[in-house]
């Protein structure tokens, strides 16, 4: 459904997302169909017929059962490209679209908690250049491989457009191949040692501090226990 439309007209990546996460709420209205309707001989327009001949009880149920449906196809899709600006949506399986423009990052998957993590470490920017925002990408990717399932192989590739004479403009490409990731992998592994090297040296500046403490501070007992009175 989504190729046709988008052989037949230029499509903004706004409208792509949208054909997406339409596709994706229609996959998940037929599965809600059969799975929670199926066992009863029902169907959405069936139901809304002949609920009346249920019971109210049954009618409660299944109404819950239809609101509450979580189905197994946990997916999410990352549409990203240039109309001419760049633009990054992510689209889950129940057909939410969101917008990611304004962060310049977006990550979906396993490893995807570790991957932002690895992103905001950083005083990460849409208005970044091409190769620094390459090395945080890929620095992004090798931290969300710590989660179990994740490869070590990866593709990553660069786009934009680049201005004709005419005005217009034409996609270009660039892809890092593995002398370049080679070349990331080590200034990585630089930083890695340079921050455990930095996290060492405030360790001992912490526990100099205490040593040359003669008594360390200890809050003192909070007694909550009410007075009593004697006679």
């Amino acid at each position: 459904m989504v190729k046709p439309l988008l052989e037949e007209k230029k499509l903004k990546i706004s409208d792509i997302a949208d054909l997406l996460a339409k596709e994706c709420r229609a996959i998940k209205d037929s599965r809600r169909q059969d799975d929670i309707l199926g066992p009863y001989g029902l169907t959405y327009s069936s139901f809304r017929e002949e609920s009346g001949k249920l019971s109210e009880t049954l009618q409660e149920l299944i109404a819950h059962e239809l609101t509450a449906y979580n189905y197994t196809f946990k997916n999410h899709f990352l549409v990203v490209g240039l109309d001419p600006e760049p633009h990054i949506f992510i689209v889950d399986q129940d057909g939410n679209s969101e917008l990611h423009d304004y962060i310049g990052f977006a990550v979906i998957g396993a490893g995807r908690h570790l991957a932002f993590a690895e992103f905001t470490r950083f005083d990460f920017s849409p208005k970044l250049g091409g190769i620094e925002v390459l090395f945080r990408v890929y620095s992004a990717k090798k931290a969300a491989e710590r989660t179990g399932g994740i490869g070590p192989n990866t593709d990553i590739r660069l786009l934009w457009l680049n201005q004709t004479e005419s005005g217009g403009s034409v996609p270009a490409t660039w892809e890092a191949d593995g002398q370049v990731q080679k070349v990331m992998d080590e200034g990585i592994e630089k930083l890695r040692q340079e921050e455990i090297e930095s996290s060492t040296e405030i360790l001992q500046s912490v526990w100099k501090y205490f040593d040359n403490q003669e008594e360390v501070p200890t809050p003192e007992p909070t007694d909550k226990t009410e007075p009593t009175s004697q006679n």
